[in-house]
């Protein structure tokens, strides 16, 4: 049985249907001042490859204001330097909250952008119709996929703790992802899928909490039959739904 997370003191933002995020005019024509518009594969924010110093981040003490129009290519909003709680809307004419800032980040009507990365706050990222790769890094996390065939990425055990558990809104077996491979290199542990702890390490059970509601995805990392990483869900979450999983019958998915 699943040990449940202790209470941790830090909010943990509860989104069951999320709005339009903002109250703002959506932008739409050409960019103003701090807009860009790109055809390629666009990294926006932290580890920006736009060249431009409007749409680059590189310190948590950065204040970003800037427009997107972009239409092509597979992109990304990275905040992933900032320790605030975010909000980061991916649907087009959004408005996100940013680096500790408010609707200071704007979507242009039409505009696709892929992907997300939060930071070290509780954040709330919102998918749109596209196949999104939403990944909240540290902090609990809501995530939100929206309509397409989404994966939700998880690269470090830190990212989501027992004490700090991500909460999956959406998620859509058998056509959504939960990536784990990145973390279970980088960590040296098999994630093997077992029904209830061995007391091996990577130990990995999925289980219906019927208190909460709530599907849940654990990890005991040391072998010591107590979950360390957890990632709660709204729906149901089946093995073959886990990148990284050795579900042994069948090997890694």
């Amino acid at each position: 049985m699943v040990e449940q997370p202790k209470a941790s003191g830090t909010k943990q933002p509860v989104v069951e249907q999320p709005k339009a995020s903002g109250t703002k005019e959506p932008v739409s024509g050409q960019p103003k001042a701090g807009g860009d518009t790109r055809a390629d594969d666009t990294t926006y924010g932290f580890n920006s490859n736009t060249g431009r110093l409007e749409t680059t981040l590189t310190s948590a003490s950065d204040k970003p204001e800037f427009n997107i129009w972009d239409q092509r290519g597979n992109d990304t909003f990275d905040f992933s330097g900032f320790v605030q709680d975010q909000i980061i809307d991916l649907r087009s004419g959004a408005l996100s909250s940013v680096g500790g800032m408010r609707e200071n980040v704007r979507i242009g009507e039409k505009t696709v952008i892929e992907n997300a990365v939060g930071g070290r706050g509780n954040d709330r990222i919102i998918g749109n119709s596209a196949d999104n790769v939403l990944t909240g890094g540290a902090g609990a996390d809501t995530l939100m996929g929206g309509e397409g065939w989404n994966t939700f990425k998880f690269n470090a055990f830190s990212d989501s703790t027992r004490a700090n558990a991500d909460l999956l809104l959406d998620f859509k077996t058998g056509q959504d992802k939960i990536d784990l491979s990145q973390m279970a290199l980088d960590g040296k542990v098999t994630l093997n899928f077992v029904d209830n702890y061995t007391g091996a390490a990577g130990d990995t059970i999925i289980k219906f909490n019927p208190q909460t509601g709530r599907y849940l995805l654990a990890t005991d990392l040391d072998g010591d039959g107590k979950t360390d990483f957890l990632i709660k869900s709204t729906r149901m979450i089946s093995p073959e739904d886990v990148i990284g999983l050795n579900i042994k019958d069948g090997g890694y998915l």
